[in-house]
């Protein structure tokens, strides 16, 4: 089933109602599911273990890190990317394994797609042994459909996570023939022109989550504004560019200390973009607002 606010899709052509109907069920998966008592073992109990800023992200941090290759972070993400890494076979399963940028990256495929491993090390030591260890004891979890409305962990399946970033153009994309979307590679990302021939139109949607003491410090640099029963910190403001940040539920914060050690109070939060005046942008804004309550 089509999330709320996709009537927009009607009025787009069979490619691209593909691709948004294929980010929906990446939306609808737990990235955290990927990962299993069994893969935790083979490193020990992580200090942190849920959700990352992206909701695409499942993050497990170990303080102190682990091993002689000392291996600080796990990262688990279903944001697609594809994978050109040597393959090596894990338990049977063809996994590609590259290290990169400090990082071991293995990429495990699960339906059309892969879900990436991503394991970091202090030192900047080839972590990758660890990765393949870890991976090859998670590997039960992809005979499976991990759901985030169904996650073990305390996890972000808020309003944002389920909604599809390109719903206000249910509302904005109204009566606009030459309207045209890019979801990008990222689930929750949406770029769009609500005319294709006037590139003022194009604007770029990222749900994500923030915390509450950047707006709070907006407010005292007096950049914010406020959109219906929302406050959008203003990012840059030009006469031909606008960026905001939209807070959506800064009465509901989940705290968690997984980042600095110390509480902090995450929300919802929708990046935006567009070579426009911050006007234009606030109308985008109120739609996402006026759904975003609605759900």
């Amino acid at each position: 089933m089509a999330p709320k606010g996709s009537e927009y899709r009607g009025w787009l052509g069979a490619e691209v109602r593909q691709d948004l109907a294929a980010k929906d069920f990446v939306r609808e998966l737990d990235p955290c599911g990927f990962v299993n008592d069994a893969a935790i073992a083979t490193l020990g109990t992580p200090t942190y273990f849920g959700r990352d800023q992206g909701f695409d992200e499942c993050l497990l941090i170990f303080r102190p890190a682990v091993g002689p290759n000392q291996l600080s972070r796990i990262k688990v993400t279903t944001e697609f990317r594809g994978s050109s890494s040597p393959k090596v076979d894990l338990g049977g399963t063809s996994v590609g394994v590259k290290a990169e940028g400090g990082y071991c990256i293995a990429d495990v495929p699960f339906r059309n797609r892969v879900i990436s491993f991503w394991t970091d090390s202090l030192n900047g030591s080839d972590t990758c042994s660890e990765a393949k260890k870890f991976v090859t004891a998670a590997l039960p979890q992809f005979r499976t459909t991990p759901l985030r409305s169904e996650s073990k962990i305390a996890l972000n399946n808020t309003p944002l996570a389920r909604m599809d970033p390109c719903a206000a153009l249910s509302i904005v994309g109204k009566n606009r023939p030459r309207l045209k979307v890019q979801t990008g590679v990222v689930p929750y990302y949406c770029g769009f022109m609500l005319d294709s021939d006037d590139q003022s139109t194009a604007q770029n949607l990222t749900s994500t989550q923030k915390t509450l003491d950047m707006v709070e410090y907006a407010v005292k640099k007096n950049e914010t504004m406020q959109v219906g029963s929302a406050r959008a910190r203003i990012s840059s403001s030009k006469p031909a560019y606008c960026s905001l940040d939209l807070y959506l539920d800064e009465k509901s914060p989940r705290v968690t200390t997984y980042n600095s050690g110390d509480p902090e109070r995450w929300v919802d939060v929708v990046e935006m973009s567009g070579q426009t005046t911050c006007e234009e942008l606030a109308k985008t804004a109120t739609a996402i607002v006026e759904l975003y309550n609605s759900q």
